[in-house]
């Protein structure tokens, strides 16, 4: 979500515990425990406007909302959106508070229980487990200037005016957008994974073929028959390892022989 949608749902839910404030101080009495009021920036006497004049009916007709079952509940979901939300800083916030402070103090029962039942709305929207991972995910993957243009491109850029409805439409925008961009990283590593796996294959399968010829040429140098895939070696001829020597022997009458040429 952009900045602009997060601050207005968190603009009007701070109505809840200023709202509530405004009318335990105008009835007299302390803020209800339900919503705890945060304090806010108060502008110098003679500043603010005045809050329109409600007769004593309509005074407790406000009450009776802002004390409401439904009042405390929806503002205890909005604090528990407050725990996790990151987005504004403190002086964000007492701005915000001011101008809604402003808003509320001239709403009527009617108006007040309107607001109430929207911003219900929202909140749903905003604490589903859908816009839970989104936030995650734009968190984990996105600096905050292209999360603002990923809001832009997906139409969040009036979220004050928005409805739950509207914003039901741009989540699913984002989930749309989450859902592709992880496909095509899952695809990514798939195929970076096959590839790996390929030339590992590839390696083992070398090693096993150079281990191979080793063993087989070890093999026939040690046989004593000769290999059809050994060097062929040059026989050498019967008598040339060896010169002829002449033969001497003695005949019969005395005399020498020589013979063996």
């Amino acid at each position: 979500m952009s900045s602009k949608m997060w601050f207005a749902v968190f603009g009007c839910a701070v109505v809840l515990a200023d709202a509530t404030l405004v009318v335990a101080q105008q009835s007299g009495g302390a803020a209800p425990s339900g919503i705890a009021a945060a304090p806010t920036n108060t502008p110098p006497a003679g500043t603010e406007p005045a809050a329109p004049a409600f007769t004593s009916e309509q005074q407790a007709a406000r009450e009776k909302v802002l004390t409401s079952d439904e009042w405390r509940r929806v503002g205890d979901e909005f604090h528990q959106w407050l725990s996790v939300q990151s987005v504004y800083s403190a002086e964000q916030v007492a701005q915000i508070k001011a101008q809604m402070q402003r808003q509320v103090n001239g709403m009527t029962a009617e108006q007040l229980e309107q607001f109430v039942t929207d911003l219900d709305s929202k909140l749903k929207v905003l604490m589903s487990p859908e816009m839970v991972q989104t936030r995650s995910w734009l968190a984990q993957y996105f600096t905050p200037q292209y999360r603002e243009k990923l809001a832009k491109r997906f139409g969040v850029q009036d979220p004050l005016n928005m409805t739950a409805a509207q914003l039901t439409e741009a989540l699913d925008r984002f989930e749309d957008e989450r859902s592709s961009r992880n496909t095509a990283q899952a695809d990514f590593n798939r195929t970076r994974q096959q590839e790996v796996a390929a030339q590992l294959a590839q390696q083992r399968a070398d090693t096993a073929a150079a281990e191979q010829a080793r063993a087989s040429a070890s093999r026939s140098a040690s046989s004593p028959y000769a290999s059809p895939y050994a060097p062929q070696r040059v026989k050498q001829p019967y008598y040339l390892p060896y010169e002829r020597q002449p033969n001497y022997s003695i005949g019969p009458w005395g005399g020498v022989w020589i013979s063996g040429y």
